[in-house]
């Protein structure tokens, strides 16, 4: 397993957006419990029930279409929302709010992604979304689609007389997993929900799950043991406790409104090519296009005006520089490596 195992699988912020609603904030932490104790050591031999003991290098799955429905049984519910929770590389927060400030009764969410989210082109999403194969690599290219929730591990006997590994993955609509909890959570001030994955609900069972056997899924329309993991992991979340959250106060930064910026460029893709996250505070222009097109070219920077960075990265390579070793100013070899460029909207300094 990863060193950089931490007890938490995930920190999701969860917000349904409700129209002239007050602002309420619910955060929600995943934690993967083992027989009611957090998992927080890299490589934890975990007991079963029977004879064995499993250890896991892999826990991944995808959150969408989350609900909050309070005591009435009003439902507020969020569009467009998706999660990707890693035991292994724990995502950044995610911080969403504009719940209703009311008392909430039960949330709802979806292990998985809907039909038409599954259905469509993976490349649509920036390369950090959730849903980005690069991101979660939770898409299976070979037969489409997603992966909703993957479990990787290795087990063993208890005289470790044998050994194996085992690889679980759960796709495709029959194996989509709705889980609701019920939960007792004032949002008058923001709350902190503790959910607990246990994870011996879903694994734990060697009467229903024989790892000498049943070691893959691939989540195959009429996979009995994909269901049965299903039903599983359907059971596996719990409510742990609720706590008020210390919020720390920021600001965010006011977005332009796009008057006096200039022109806005129209930004073109190859199809199938990622989309990047393209910057609002400071967002692309003709002029500004321009502008670095004539920086580029521009040799004033150098000792004599004559050489500009198009002189070492034409466009006809794509901007990349053909030699290995950087030539002088005056066309000398030098031991110095060519400098990269590095095209920030797709990679992050």
């Amino acid at each position: 397993m990863s060193r950089r195992l931490v007890s938490r699988l995930g920190l999701l912020m969860v917000a349904l957006a409700t129209a002239n609603a007050p602002a309420g904030i619910a955060r929600i932490e995943i934690e993967p419990l083992w027989k009611g104790v957090p998992i927080n050591q890299p490589d934890l031999w975990l007991e079963r029930s029977g004879h064995d003991e499993i250890s896991l290098s892999r826990l991944d799955f995808l959150l969408s279409e989350p609900v909050v429905e309070d005591a009435a049984g009003r439902r507020f519910t969020r569009a467009n929302w998706f999660q990707l929770v890693s035991l292994t590389d724990p995502a950044e927060p995610v911080l969403i709010d504009e719940l209703p400030d009311l008392p909430i009764s039960a949330i709802e969410f979806t292990v998985g992604v809907s039909d038409a989210i599954n259905a469509a082109d993976p490349n649509q999403w920036p390369p950090s979304h959730p849903l980005h194969p690069q991101r979660s690599n939770l898409h299976w290219s070979w037969q489409g689609g997603y992966i909703f929730f993957a479990v990787e591990g290795r087990w063993r006997d208890v005289d470790a007389a044998q050994t194996g590994g085992f690889a679980f993955h759960l796709g495709n609509a029959p194996h989509r997993m709705r889980v609701r909890l019920k939960v007792e959570a004032p949002l008058a001030a923001p709350q902190t929900i503790r959910l607990g994955l246990n994870l011996e609900a879903i694994l734990g069972d060697t009467a229903s799950l024989d790892l000498t056997e049943q070691v893959s899924t691939h989540g195959r329309e009429g996979d009995a043991l994909a269901m049965n993991l299903k039903r599983n992991v359907e059971e596996a979340f719990s409510v742990e406790t609720v706590e008020p959250l210390q919020l720390a106060s920021f600001q965010k930064n006011a977005v332009p409104d796009g008057s006096a910026i200039g022109t806005p460029y129209r930004f073109t893709i190859s199809r199938g090519f990622p989309i990047p996250r393209l910057p609002t505070d400071y967002p692309l222009t003709e002029e500004r296009v321009a502008l670095g097109r004539r920086l580029f070219a521009d040799g004033q920077l150098s000792r004599d005006g004559r050489v500009s960075c198009a002189s070492c990265h034409p466009a006809a390579t794509a901007f990349a520089d053909p030699q290995v070793f950087s030539i002088g100013l005056d066309g000398q070899k030098t031991p110095r490596h060519s400098m990269p460029l590095l095209n920030l909207a797709w990679k992050h300094a």
